[in-house]
């Protein structure tokens, strides 16, 4: 049996009623979700508990933290266990989390090769509204697992944490993506030639041969490729990390920007796998350049005719005007009249700009630029 916590990246992302209503989507499988249950809310429905579990966050308006907790629970592929022991495990888990008390959601799904279940908990307290957020999770987790194996009889899993949160996150994305990671990238590369440096400056040199950059973050250190994407030291190896440097190294010293000579640099080529996928890389960047230069085509296209739209629209309204100045009327009746031709090409502006937006997604600035420009 494993638990995973899966942590919301983005906390404005965050949604508890977005979470259940994902886990209770059949996506067209009959056989995707089995029990659903509620805990800790007057309502069994889990329709209606969904709303007595964003009422209860609403309550904490001081805490900015992500206030969903979401835990997958997987078994084996022989394993089946029954309701009554999924319930029992649910239970124990969220107990020895700190939210036994806690509002959730459990949701079990049968449409993979091994029976899990899915636990959106609400990590404000009913009552006190205050928010719960475990320390050292995984850990608890693996102690959990242990003693659940053992009491309900299910086959053990290693529960020992040898990774670091970055360190999972990147063996995901090679192993999901089949793009190898910067992460993985330094580990296999230059990792060990790293760890031998005998001085700063030589740390440095090696580190720019292949193309990276140590630098200050925080209370730590990091290394980044130049373009934006980085990972901690202390991920890399432990003997990397900013007290282990320091330690051998003395007080760190940056890098010599002058001196850097840059060799070979990270790219985000397909991990090396048993069969080879190099052919099947190419292919796959080359649908990509070209789906990117067919969007950018569209796209000018879209926003020439928009532009062309526009413009008609214009002449049109500007014809109205000239003929509204040779009417012979009041000065507030050309005054309705100059009004209605401008709501006139305010709609047909706004209809265009809609459209696009319904195409292409959201306008664009320049779009927003030409709805709200002048009208003349």
């Amino acid at each position: 049996m494993i638990a995973k916590k899966v942590p919301m990246r983005s906390i404005r992302k965050s949604d508890f009623g977005a979470l259940v209503e994902y886990l209770t989507d059949r996506q067209g499988k009959h056989e995707r979700i089995g029990n659903v249950w509620a805990t800790n809310c007057q309502s069994e429905g889990w329709q209606v508990a969904i709303t007595e579990v964003l009422n209860t966050q609403a309550q904490n308006t001081r805490s900015k933290a992500d206030k969903t907790y979401h835990v997958i629970v997987s078994f084996r592929a022989d394993e089946q266990p029954d309701g009554a022991t999924l319930k029992s495990i649910e239970g124990r888990i969220c107990e020895g989390l700190g939210y036994d008390n806690h509002q959730r959601i459990c949701v079990v799904h049968h449409d993979t090769d091994n029976l899990h279940f899915h636990i959106a908990i609400n990590k404000i307290h009913p009552t006190r509204y205050t928010i719960r957020d475990p320390y050292n999770d995984h850990w608890t987790l693996g102690i959990l697992c242990t003693r659940l194996e053992q009491e309900y009889h299910l086959q053990g899993d290693n529960h020992q944490v040898g990774k670091t949160g970055s360190q999972d996150r990147a063996a995901d994305m090679e192993r999901q993506a089949g793009v190898q990671s910067l992460l993985g990238w330094i580990q296999r590369e230059c990792a060990e030639q790293l760890k031998s440096a005998r001085s700063w400056g030589e740390l440095h040199t090696m580190l720019g041969c292949n193309g990276l950059e140590l630098r200050e973050k925080g209370n730590g250190l990091v290394i980044t490729n130049g373009a934006g994407i980085g990972v901690k030291a202390s991920s890399v190896a432990k003997e990397l990390s900013k007290t282990s440097l320091v330690r051998r190294l003395g007080n760190f010293q940056p890098a010599d920007v002058t001196k850097i000579r840059h060799g070979r640099q990270y790219e985000a080529r397909p991990v090396r796998f048993r069969v080879d996928t190099t052919k099947l890389f190419r292919r796959y960047t080359s649908d990509m350049e070209a789906a990117a230069t067919a969007c950018k085509t569209e796209g000018a296209a879209a926003t020439e005719r928009r532009n062309l739209h526009i413009e008609s629209a214009r002449k049109i309204a500007q014809h109205k005007r000239d003929a509204v100045k040779i009417i012979n009327c009041s000065r507030m009746s050309k005054k309705v009249l100059y009004g209605a031709i401008n709501r006139t090409l305010r709609n047909a502006r706004f209809k265009r700009l809609k459209g696009d937006a319904s195409q292409n997604g959201w306008p664009s600035r320049a779009n927003i630029s030409a709805l709200h420009g002048p009208t003349g």
